[in-house]
């Protein structure tokens, strides 16, 4: 039953990350539902590829901030699923060269009992 939950809260989280432009991630940073966290990061750099990876660290780091914190996840396993990574090309006149991209990127915790 558990995992059939986890599965409905991942699949809602995908149709919901793919609806429309206006995303999860773009309007939250993260989730819990019971020993599931959606944690999304954030990452602005002057190429797509260095956004799409600090956005990739800003969510694991974002993970173990939170986690740590939690007596239910801190010291315990857990597994992560990859979920959408968007990246957009910045044209504000006011950004420099190393602001050129930013990029958001969802992923899915499951802490073990």
């Amino acid at each position: 039953m558990r995992t059939l939950f986890k599965m409905v809260i991942v699949l809602f989280l995908s149709e919901i990350a793919h609806a429309s432009d206006q995303w999860y991630c773009t309007d939250d940073q993260a989730f819990k539902n019971g020993s599931l966290m959606g944690i999304c990061g954030v990452g602005t750099a002057s190429t797509e590829g260095q956004a799409r990876e600090l956005a990739f660290v800003q969510s694991v780091n974002e993970f173990k901030a939170i986690c740590k914190l939690s007596s239910d996840c801190n010291g315990k396993k857990f597994t992560v699923e990859p979920k959408r990574s968007t990246c957009f090309e910045n044209t504000a006149r006011n950004r420099t060269s190393f602001e050129k991209f930013t990029c958001h990127r969802l992923l899915v915790y499951s802490i073990q009992q």
